[in-house]
């Protein structure tokens, strides 16, 4: 369940994220890429990895009144890419 905040004066249409959960394959998004994600998102967004498996389960809390389902994205791609710069 995604719970979502609203700012003030913000449409009924467009509810902002606060949480977000993502769940990357441990193969391909590495665990120390992911711990160091999580730090570079410290600043915007509280986060917590947990291992399930070959999964990583990140959960996302957005702060600041940003969006988490835009920051799960960012997130992702930029442990990929962390993780190809690390292998090339």
């Amino acid at each position: 369940m995604t719970t979502v905040d609203r700012e003030p004066g913000a449409s009924e249409a467009a509810p902002v994220a606060v949480e977000a959960c993502l769940e990357l394959h441990a193969d391909i998004y590495r665990p120390d890429v992911v711990e160091r994600a999580a730090t570079a998102f410290s600043q915007v967004a509280q986060c917590s990895i947990e291992r399930l498996g070959p999964y990583l389960r990140v959960h996302l809390r957005a702060l600041g009144g940003r969006d988490a389902s835009i920051l799960r994205q960012q997130f992702a791609n930029w442990a990929l890419a962390a993780a190809t710069v690390d292998r090339a």
